[in-house]
């Protein structure tokens, strides 16, 4: 079967198909070791051993006279054959170098695509630990510029605040400069208001002292001018009650 070349088929196939189903990609190992020459002198050798005898006893070339003498000469050819052969593989293995079997080629070659893919594996690692720093560096700059807004909006407030209480100190200022203003005027009124009523106890003080001057003055008139008196009396006590009704 391998020197008709059906066993390596079947192996390459099964191999493509694993590293199909493990990798998800098509894998054509088939070229790779197509490629390579002493597989192919490999080949060429296998075909050669195979084809041999089937020449050496092709009834068409060598047509045996009777059945006997063609058994014969039959198996003294397929032990001539199978004897030249042995040093054709011989010569053959001792002029090219040790050639690996296609499976171990293959394992070999899974060997190294699985090493590719942990070195992709590690590789991919870094590439996330570097996108992972990234974004924490967009994250710290997003919050520092977050920060920086944050604090030019306080100190927008903390002007407007000091603003406000300067207005406001000036305000307190001027409601205490008119609340002084406006006690001075109180004290003021108040001034004028006691000297007022200073004034009028003077004024009503002096106008007991003049009803008193007139009742004596009449006390002591003649009574001879009785009807003068009586009329300077009513007259008196019109013009006090009038003093008195006044403020």
């Amino acid at each position: 079967g391998m020197a008709q070349g059906g066993g390596y088929e079947v192996t390459i196939t099964g191999i493509n198909r694993m590293e199909k189903a493990r990798t998800g990609k098509p894998t054509d190992l088939r070229a790779t070791l197509s490629s390579t020459p002493h597989i192919t002198d490999l080949r060429t050798m296998l075909s050669n051993r195979a084809s041999q005898p089937q020449t050496a006893t092709d009834p068409e070339r060598n047509p045996p006279p009777t059945k006997q003498l063609f058994s014969r000469k039959r198996r003294s050819e397929e032990l001539h054959a199978n004897q030249s052969a042995a040093p054709e593989v011989q010569t053959v293995a001792a002029d090219q170098p040790k050639v690996d079997s296609p499976l171990t080629q293959a394992r070999n070659k899974i060997r190294e695509l699985r090493q590719q893919l942990e070195d992709l594996q590690r590789q991919s690692v870094g590439v996330e630990e570097k996108l992972a720093g990234l974004k924490k560096s967009e994250i710290q700059a997003e919050t520092k510029a977050t920060l920086l807004k944050e604090i030019s909006q306080l100190k927008e407030e903390m002007k407007k605040a000091k603003k406000e209480s300067a207005d406001l100190a000036n305000q307190k200022s001027d409601l205490e400069a008119m609340t002084q203003q406006l006690q001075r005027e109180i004290d003021k009124r108040s001034d004028e208001r006691e000297n007022l009523i200073a004034d009028l106890r003077s004024a009503n003080d002096e106008r007991k002292q003049l009803h008193r001057m007139l009742e004596r003055y009449y006390e002591h008139s003649s009574v001879s001018h009785g009807r003068e008196v009586s009329s300077a009396r009513d007259e008196t006590q019109t013009m006090g009650r009038r003093y008195s009704s006044s403020p």
